[in-house]
């Protein structure tokens, strides 16, 4: 009986594990695809640039 019980648990560990994979790869896709979206759209200004606006403004 404890051998089943032991090896049920471990079953278990390995699905959740596996559960915790495929979730993990789902979310590293999400972010890729986002990525990818975010590049596609890029008609972005350089983070320097809207600093340096935002600096002169609060200079004068």
């Amino acid at each position: 009986v404890l051998s089943s019980v032991l090896t049920s648990s471990h079953d278990n560990n390995d699905d959740y594990l596996n559960q915790l994979r495929n979730q993990f790869s789902q979310i590293q896709n999400n972010f890729q695809e986002t990525l990818n979206k975010i590049q596609q759209h890029k008609s972005y200004v350089p983070i320097e640039t809207t600093t340096d606006k935002v600096d002169s403004n609060v200079k004068k």
